[in-house]
């Protein structure tokens, strides 16, 4: 990998999709969940109304229907989803800021490495074009339409895992009552249990604190301070993320290359000595390693072809002059 491309990766997908992904994603939750301006009086909004409907469906659909526990039921499930929701607001806003970068890879590498000094001349001695190098790890191109419909594929997984999370580490502790006045109706929280995700949130927590108060000799955070909340939405978060990812890359189109199954006139010599330029004329080491597989599956397959020996066949494809070297050894 070239000094360009491992900048390029470094500052888009560790610097801004995850750190300035978490840091936008903490804080506009933090507003949200525990704030009292315009973003707190959202959600409330929010939860209140699909509350109102959700209930009035299942209360439709129930022959005797128990108003109170449904009410408190939906109310809680939709407050734990819109605040999973809120967790992707650092990600949504960066959607197609890492979309320009990703669509211009090439071009931002091929002029990093110019910058940092790095050669990309080509075997023949012409410099190379920003089409032409090699980047080892390249997002297939996205349509913005795709690239929403992934986006809020992710969403959904995200607000099923809060669900989830909530049901699977729910614990039997009792927190303190609580009334919440929705206008319409009361939701009276008389034995309220503490929800799987609280549970992540806090124990998370309680671990990361004792390690600071060992750090420090006993000052801690307070729980319910800002690098308190900030810390507990962080966990969340990362866990979230890491849903989120796995969604979006699965749903990239991203396949890894493969050998054809046989020799034909879609794979022949001209092909394969072109492909073996691209490999070596990049003289990174991940390389050598897939130019040496590619060496061995080559081999079996012109074996299985013509029933003999094709030891030193890929060398034999490469031109008689040795290739230019580049960076990244």
């Amino acid at each position: 990998m070239s000094k360009g491309e491992r900048i390029f990766n470094w500052v888009t997908y560790t610097g801004l999709n995850y750190w300035v992904n978490l840091g936008l994603s903490v804080v506009m939750a933090d507003i949200a969940i525990h704030g009292k301006g315009m973003w707190r009086k959202g959600l409330d909004y929010s939860i209140n109304r699909t509350t109102k409907h959700v209930s009035n469906v299942l209360k439709s659909l129930s022959k005797n229907p128990n108003k109170e526990a449904i009410e408190r039921m939906v109310h809680n499930n939709t407050r734990v989803g819109y605040e999973s929701l809120s967790l992707l607001t650092g990600g949504s806003i960066l959607l197609f800021p890492l979309k320009y970068l990703e669509d211009n890879k090439r071009k931002i590498v091929h002029w990093l490495n110019d910058k940092l000094g790095v050669d990309q001349t080509a075997p023949d001695g012409h410099k190379k074009t920003p089409e032409e190098i090699h980047i080892e790890k390249e997002q297939p191109k996205q349509s913005a339409g795709n690239l929403i419909k992934r986006r809020l594929l992710g969403t959904v997984s995200v607000v099923g895992a809060g669900f989830v999370l909530d049901k699977i580490f729910k614990q039997k502790t009792l927190l303190d009552p609580e009334i919440v006045d929705l206008g319409w109706t009361k939701i009276n929280y008389d034995k309220k249990i503490q929800g799987g995700k609280n549970y992540i949130e806090t124990t998370a927590f309680r671990h990361i604190n004792n390690a600071v108060k060992f750090v420090t000799g006993g000052k801690g955070f307070k729980e319910n301070g800002r690098i308190g909340r900030w810390t507990k939405l962080a966990i969340l978060d990362s866990i979230f993320t890491v849903i989120t990812a796995s969604v979006m890359w699965v749903t990239s189109g991203a396949k890894k290359g493969k050998m054809p199954k046989e020799i034909d006139d879609s794979n022949d010599p001209e092909v394969l000595r072109d492909e073996m330029n691209r490999i070596v004329t990049s003289a990174d080491v991940g390389d050598r390693g897939f130019a040496h597989r590619v060496e061995k599956r080559v081999q079996k397959l012109v074996e299985s072809k013509n029933g003999s020996s094709a030891k030193g066949f890929v060398e034999a494809l490469q031109h008689q002059e040795a290739p230019t070297v580049g960076v990244g050894v």
